[in-house]
C-alpha cells in the first residue's frame, strides 16, 4: 500500500528538549527540589484536562502564580523560562520540508490551547505541514483509539497508508493496534532513514 500520510508528533519529535537550566534556577529561587516546578505545572490542576480542552492553559498558570506568589510579570517571566529549553529540531524539519510534496504531512499533538499559535509563530511547522490535529481543540488525546480514528477520518485515510512517529511507547502501541506504520522516536537521523525505509518500500 502506498504511504500517503505522515502523521507526526511534536513535544520529543519536531521539537526537542535541550535542558532544563532555567527550570532549576527557578526551583533554585523558589526554595524547592529539582523537577518539583515541573511537577507543579503537571498536577497544580490535571494538566491532563488542559491536554483534552476542559480547561484552558492560563487557568493552569493562574493557579501556579497564585500557589507561589508571582506578580504578573514574574508570571510571564517563569512561562518564557520554563519552555526556554524546547528547541526546533531542524535536521527532521528540513527533511520533511524536502519530502512534503509528495505527501500529507500532518501534526499529531497532546498540546493545550495555545500550542497552534506556538506551533506556527515560533516553529513555523504550518510551512511544512498539511494539518495540525491538536488534543484540546478536539477534546481527545493520544493514546486514546479515537484520536487516530478521528485522524483517519479527517484525511480520508486508511492506517497502512499512514506513517506515525512519535516518542511515546504508549501512542505507538495503540497506532500499531490500528494498523499504522510507526516509528518510535529515538534519535533524528534514526527515524529519517526509518521513514525513507517505509517511502522506498511503498
Amino acid at each position: 500500500m502506498k504511504i500517503k500520510v505522515i502523521f507526526i508528533d511534536v513535544g520529543g519529535v519536531l521539537v526537542l528538549s535541550t535542558g532544563t537550566k532555567k527550570r532549576r534556577e527557578w526551583e533554585d529561587k523558589l526554595g524547592i527540589e529539582p523537577h518539583a516546578l515541573t511537577e507543579m505545572v503537571q498536577e497544580v490542576i490535571p494538566a491532563s484536562l488542559a491536554t483534552i480542552g476542559k480547561i484552558s492553559s492560563k487557568q493552569i498558570w493562574d493557579n501556579i502564580s497564585q500557589k507561589i506568589s508571582l506578580t504578573g510579570i514574574e508570571l510571564i517571566k517563569l512561562k518564557e523560562d520554563y519552555f526556554a529549553g524546547d528547541q526546533l529540531n531542524t535536521q527532521l524539519y528540513n527533511f520533511i520540508k524536502e519530502i512534503r510534496n509528495n505527501y500529507q504531512v500532518v501534526i499529531a499533538s497532546n498540546g493545550w490551547d495555545e500550542v497552534r499559535s506556538v506551533y506556527t509563530d515560533k516553529y513555523y511547522l504550518d510551512r511544512i505541514t498539511d494539518k495540525m490535529i491538536i488534543s484540546s481543540e478536539i477534546g481527545m488525546a493520544k493514546p486514546d483509539k479515537e484520536f487516530y480514528e478521528y485522524a483517519l477520518d479527517l484525511l480520508k485515510a486508511k492506517p497502512e497508508e499512514v506513517i506515525f512517529i512519535d516518542d511515546s511507547i504508549e501512542n505507538i502501541a495503540t497506532a500499531e493496534e490500528l494498523g499504522f506504520n510507526t516509528i518510535l522516536f529515538s534519535d533524528t537521523v534514526s527515524a529519517i532513514e526509518e521513514i525513507k525505509k517505509y517511502l522506498d518500500r511503498s
